[in-house]
């Protein structure tokens, strides 16, 4: 699910250094990896602009697309 502009839990959780519990539960559950918000940008370009090398890692192995453009 998203908001209006297009923003998921998954990219909020992606950009906070304490929610990678949250991130692990979102992924588990089938959350889509390489949805984009109004501006483009996906949870694994939200998690490497916020310096989460932990979530860019859990984004990654779970197999998030890294040739996404925004």
């Amino acid at each position: 699910m998203k908001n209006n502009d297009g923003v998921t839990a998954l990219m909020v959780a992606s950009q906070e250094h304490s929610k990678k519990e949250i991130v692990q539960t979102l992924i588990d559950k089938g959350a889509n990896l390489d949805m984009q918000h109004v501006s483009g940008w996906t949870a694994l370009m939200l998690a490497v602009y916020h310096k989460r090398k932990d979530i860019v890692s859990r984004l990654l192995q779970a197999g998030a697309n890294i040739d996404m453009q925004d």
